[in-house]
């Protein structure tokens, strides 16, 4: 494996501080450092430490004026520029002494010291000088590298087939990917420049300009960042090729005559990719099992095909034998079609609407070439055509206004389906019952409107919308039936009837009521012939409207029926002489 370092910074900067002078106040050619060993304040002012903290706060950005030297003023000047330190830092209390938490944070940022790593001994240790620690452990030590994994030597890689060019990565990052295909003269063929490949793969296509050759390598190139110590970075490359040599062919697969899928010289596409591709065969993907086919519609039979030209296609009936549960005997058969082209993989059967009713139930499609393959689909059943029967009203009934009544009706082969109902007159016209009715009963009560015109040429419709065959890609369709005959919707009118209750009566007629409330008895006052005023049932005229009034109405009264009985017996006797006289003259 050859790897390419091309780290320059990194190791100038290694080299640089490997060589820097050592001391409390080293400075280094990379940057001013000092190492704050001893914690100090205002106390100290005068002492060296004041300087070298002068240096690193005015290296911060922070004023300590108007402090010079290795002046520390209590108030104000070096103090205050602490403080100021200390919050930008987040180091509590703030003091403004320099304690062991402001030592710790002025040698992280300017102590002689930083770590990288020892790369013959892949170890993180400590160097002189100032610097960005490169490393912190170890294990991060480990050299960046590249390794092609595949194709890695002995492969035999065909034109115009893709394949994947496979590498690792070791402390890489996220490096930019370059690949290229070198023969053994070292010509280099680019096959992708600038690749952010995080799965470390590659997926190619051998071009079929490719020279047949069985001395083929493959580079993979990883361009990435190498960190220094000075805090930046520097462009650097790895990279690794096949450890030996892999082919490239220029051939194709094809079936012999023996059904075996071989490789053969030349370019072209492969028509096969093992044995089984050569073999002759059939597969009924439609129907797949389960599936309701309806009579009267069309439904796609479905296949593949391999190795044949034309099939036929049957319908076999099935049924279990008597006594057992998973044995299976055939029933019928109907033939279908014959000597359908394979390769088109599907034929629309149209289940004749008369197809014989012992011939529905479990089923199954086979297609087959006579000698040569065949193919059994799994069970479907084919079922009658969808229906819809109205049962009541039929034809005859009479139905009253304001009465309830069911509406029944029967469905065939319908699942779920969203039934509509109108009432239809004898002129087509047309008034909704109900919509959008979801009804398991198959049944609806209704309430005849008071406002429908009475009439004897009425008829119900129902109507089915429902899903007849997803599987048989048919949309939603709709079937409907109405009452085989006409029935009645008879006019009605309110009357009192003995017990005083306002009832619905048959016929046409003027309401006298509207409730009991309305049936209130019809009376009149009358004398009696002890001379009292009292009310009696019926029209009529008051005679009197208390008790005194009837002494004078009963005298009168006296006197006019005795009037009227001399009247009456004269009457008699007229008619008794006009009778003998007839019977004298017989």
């Amino acid at each position: 494996m050859k790897i390419r370092y091309f780290l320059v910074t990194a190791v100038l900067a290694t080299a640089i501080l490997c060589f820097a002078a050592v001391g409390a106040n080293a400075q280094t050619s990379l940057e001013w450092c000092h190492n704050f060993n001893k914690s100090f304040g205002y106390n100290n002012s005068g002492n060296s430490e004041v300087g070298f903290l002068h240096t690193a706060l005015q290296k911060e950005g922070i004023s300590f004026s108007p402090d010079t030297g290795n002046k520390f003023s209590k108030e104000g000047g070096t103090s205050s520029a602490v403080i100021a330190f200390q919050e930008k830092y987040g180091i509590l209390p703030l003091s403004g002494y320099v304690g062991p938490l402001t030592r710790a944070k002025l040698n992280e940022l300017y102590g002689c010291t930083h770590k990288e790593c020892d790369t013959a001994k892949k170890q993180c240790v400590s160097a002189t000088g100032a610097g960005k620690d490169l490393c912190s452990k170890n294990s991060e030590c480990v050299l960046p590298s590249i390794a092609v994994t595949s194709p890695n030597g002995g492969e035999t890689w065909q034109t115009g087939k893709e394949y994947n060019i496979k590498w690792k990565e070791t402390a890489l990052g996220n490096p930019t990917i370059k690949i290229d295909l070198t023969d053994s003269a070292g010509n280099q063929t680019n096959i992708v420049s600038a690749l952010n490949a995080p799965s470390n793969s590659y997926q190619w296509t051998v071009p079929a300009t490719i020279a047949q050759g069985s001395q083929y390598k493959i580079t993979v190139s990883a361009l990435y960042n190498a960190a220094s110590s000075s805090g930046g970075s520097s462009p650097a490359e790895v990279s690794d090729s096949s450890d030996n040599y892999f082919s490239i062919v220029i051939k194709h697969k094809e079936c012999n005559d023996k059904q075996q899928c071989v490789s053969v010289d030349g370019a072209g596409d492969d028509t096969c990719a093992k044995n089984v591709d050569c073999q002759s065969k059939i597969t009924v993907t439609s129907p797949a099992g389960g599936e309701e086919w309806q009579k009267g519609r069309a439904y796609d039979i479905k296949w593949t095909s391999n190795k044949v030209d034309t099939v036929d296609i049957y319908r076999y009936g099935y049924s279990y034998r008597y006594g057992y549960s998973s044995l299976e005997e055939v029933t019928s058969r109907d033939k279908i079609v014959e000597g359908v082209t394979a390769s088109v993989g599907k034929y629309s059967w149209l289940i004749p609407s008369d197809f014989s009713s012992k011939n529905l139930g479990k089923s199954k499609i086979v297609i087959r070439k006579a000698d040569v393959a065949s193919d059994f689909s799994k069970v479907f059943s084919i079922v009658d055509a969808p229906a819809v029967t109205v049962m009541s009203p039929n034809g005859g009934e009479i139905l009253l206004p304001g009465q309830k009544y069911n509406i029944k009706w029967t469905e065939i082969s319908l699942k779920n389906p969203i039934i509509n109902i109108v009432l239809t007159d004898s002129a087509g016209n047309e008034t909704k019952i109900a919509s959008t009715l979801k009804a398991p009963s198959k049944s609806y009560s209704w309430i005849v409107p008071l406002t429908i015109i009475p009439g004897n040429q009425y008829k119900i419709t129902v109507s089915a919308l429902y899903n007849p065959a997803p599987s048989g890609g048919v949309e939603a369709a709709t079937v409907s039936d109405a009452s085989d005959n006409y029935f009645s919707i008879g006019a009605i009118h309110n009357a009192c009837d003995l017990k005083m209750q306002c009832i619905s009566v048959v016929g046409v007629g003027t309401s006298a009521c509207s409730a009991d409330s309305d049936c209130v008895a019809t009376t009149h006052n009358e004398c009696t012939t002890n001379k009292q005023c009292v009310a009696v049932m019926g029209a009529g005229e008051n005679k009197c409207a208390k008790n005194s009034d009837c002494s004078s109405l009963i005298a009168t009264s006296a006197g006019l029926e005795q009037s009227i009985f001399n009247s009456m017996a004269a009457s008699l006797a007229n008619i008794a002489e006009q009778i003998k006289a007839l019977m004298t003259g017989r």
